[in-house]
């Protein structure tokens, strides 16, 4: 049923995309409701001065999906189809994770001021303390290392400020590190360096500059992943061009040989997450969004990718 249902949708949305606009409206592979007791995510409303919360960030491997709650104190486990295996208690509010295929979990802390590495279990392996600087969230390099990455783009091991010879790096099978550069209103370039090249303009340049061009506002181009299989991911955020103000998140995946495809769903405001996607090494895409009605989970699968013309 849930195949015979998407495939209606993506269907429908391939044809009459060129009329919809940017965002896919996919049915979540789950919903899990807020607040009850076992593993389940939490949720406070929020009022007319606070901002609702529920979780806040979101990891991928081949076999599980970890999502930081903040508001449960927990690390909430979910498998494939977002259904709940296991939780870890948290002892810090998270920002960003990693959790790399031995079942280490790297957690950016809240206030971007602290790096916790745990244990599969749980258990606390090492507390360090940030410099000042504007960490914007976590990378994991080629040789497994969890860097942080900062808003400028630039990337360095975590507890060492940016040197600026690293971008961000994209991932264990990711061989290269970037960082994206606004063209102008509709357009953007991510430049990509191999990973033992210096990210500069200087001498021999980006190794490969990938163009991309939306039919709306450009307000944000950052390559954020590549699977074992050379594609790169790049996180797009647009925007509409009146008020009231809308925006979309897209995913564009670039095969090596240059064919993309793209998924795109609209932001909801209902509880902000600071990261809501994850890429696992096959290229899978999951994301999640926190709603009244509870925590809204998807899988992309590859049929709901569209292909589209850079």
């Amino acid at each position: 049923m849930r195949t015979s249902i998407r495939t209606f949708w993506c269907t429908f949305l391939f044809l009459w995309m060129p009329l919809l606009g940017a965002a896919q409206t996919l049915p979540p592979d789950a919903i899990l409701p807020f607040n009850e007791s076992g593993w389940s995510p939490g949720f406070v409303p929020g009022g007319a001065e606070n901002l609702p919360e529920g979780p806040a960030a979101i990891a991928a491997t081949r076999h599980a999906v970890f999502i930081a709650d903040n508001v449960r104190d927990q690390l909430l486990i979910l498998d494939r189809t977002g259904a709940p295996i296991g939780a870890l208690p948290l002892s810090i509010p998270v920002a960003d994770l990693q959790v790399d295929p031995s079942g280490r979990i790297t957690l950016l802390s809240a206030d971007h001021a602290h790096l916790l590495n745990l244990a599969s279990d749980g258990s606390v392996l090492t507390d360090l303390s940030l410099p000042p600087s504007t960490v914007r969230g976590l990378a994991t390099t080629p040789e497994g290392d969890v860097w942080t990455v900062h808003v400028s783009g630039q990337g360095s091991p975590a507890g060492t400020l940016p040197t600026g010879e690293h971008a961000a790096p994209l991932g264990r099978h990711g061989s290269l590190h970037g960082a994206g550069v606004l063209r102008d209103p509709r357009a953007g370039d991510v430049l990509l360096w191999n990973w033992n090249q210096p990210a500069t303009l200087k001498g021999q340049g980006p190794t490969r500059v990938l163009s991309v061009e939306t039919t709306r506002r450009l307000g944000l181009i950052r390559p954020i992943h590549m699977d074992r299989h050379g594609a790169v991911y790049i996180l797009l955020e647009t925007l509409s061009e009146h008020a009231p103000l809308e925006v979309t998140l897209e995913i564009r995946r670039i095969q090596p040989n240059g064919r993309a495809s793209r998924v795109a769903w609209d932001v909801h405001p209902h509880a902000p997450s600071s990261a809501s996607v994850a890429i696992d090494e096959e290229g899978t895409v999951y994301r999640y969004e926190s709603r009244p009605e509870g925590m809204f989970f998807w899988r992309v699968d590859a049929h709901e990718w569209m292909e589209v013309q850079r």
